[in-house]
């Protein structure tokens, strides 16, 4: 039910944000950073809809699991595009072998925004928008 989505979205948020902290904090040796699973679980995350939920049949749409679930999406998605972005400023040149998955992977969420045309301003969060801008950023801006 309602509870099991919130507790479920919760600790997906808590990974998302442990990760986050642990490509930005310091370790006293090298530590290789694993670019491909990462990005993975950020796909999987941005590929993740109503849409996507309603198609599997898991939940019916007059649940209020999927009221909370919608409800939810939006935060989730910020999580993903700031651990990308985090993802890119971090691991410079090692993220090389990815870039064209990421570009297509931002490409896409990109080009739904401007298909969307000004009714993007209502159907995308402003925080998701500019999560999804700052990843952009980001990897345009990644060395390598």
């Amino acid at each position: 039910g309602v509870a099991a989505v919130r507790v479920l979205v919760d600790v997906l948020g808590s990974l998302m944000s442990g990760m986050e902290q642990m490509l930005v904090g310091a370790f006293p040796v090298p530590v290789s950073l694993p670019c491909a699973p990462l990005l993975r679980l950020v796909t999987r995350l941005q590929r993740f809809s109503d849409a996507s939920v309603l198609a599997a049949k898991r939940v019916p749409p007059s649940s209020s699991g999927f009221a909370e679930l919608q409800a939810s999406l939006p935060a989730l998605h910020q999580s993903a595009w700031c651990l990308l972005a985090t993802l890119a400023k971090v691991s410079g040149s090692a993220m090389l072998p990815l870039h064209a998955t990421t570009a297509r992977l931002l490409n896409e969420h990109l080009r739904r925004i401007w298909a969307l045309g000004p009714g993007a301003l209502a159907a995308v969060p402003a925080a998701v928008r500019s999560a999804l801008y700052a990843a952009t950023q980001a990897a345009c801006e990644a060395k390598g």
